[in-house]
């Protein structure tokens, strides 16, 4: 055996250049990993959106009966005549089982005054704890009113 083939024995083998089936499949694990999480983060964050949508809508509604329980004549503010009008309104919202609580009552001291409380609630998804939003105004009698 001459010198020169003794060196080609004992050469190693060419590494073969590619991906082996170890490395595909840990790749693919790291990917349905990661592709999990950004499917958890958009499922809470289009959660927290749709909370956020509800608490708007519920605030600006809220503001709405207010303005119009305030609008009222002075006669016609009472718990009775108010949550019969602004349950009608309340009932056609898009909010998941609205809730309205009225309660009028009158102000100690001069000048005369009804106390106008209205509480919104609504159950925003099964899992979590229901919302509730409230408003409170200060009615004045005017002159016309006493007379």
């Amino acid at each position: 055996m001459t010198r020169t083939s003794i060196l080609r024995i004992r050469r190693l083998p060419a590494r073969r250049s590619g991906v082996t089936i170890l490395e595909c499949v840990g790749s693919l694990v790291m990917l349905s990993v990661l592709l999990t999480l950004v499917a958890k983060m958009t499922l809470l964050v289009d959660r927290q959106s749709e909370l956020r949508w509800q608490q708007r809508l519920a605030s600006a509604t809220l503001s709405n009966l207010m303005e119009h329980a305030s609008a009222r004549p002075w006669e016609q503010l009472s718990t009775e005549t108010l949550a019969a009008d602004l349950g009608e309104r309340v009932d056609s919202l898009r909010l998941p089982s609205p809730e309205l609580d009225v309660e009028v009552t009158e102000a100690p001291g001069e000048p005369a005054a009804r106390q106008i409380n209205l509480s919104l609630g609504w159950s925003p998804l099964a899992a979590a704890k229901p919302q509730q939003l409230s408003l409170r105004a200060f009615v004045y009698r005017t002159p016309e009113a006493n007379e």
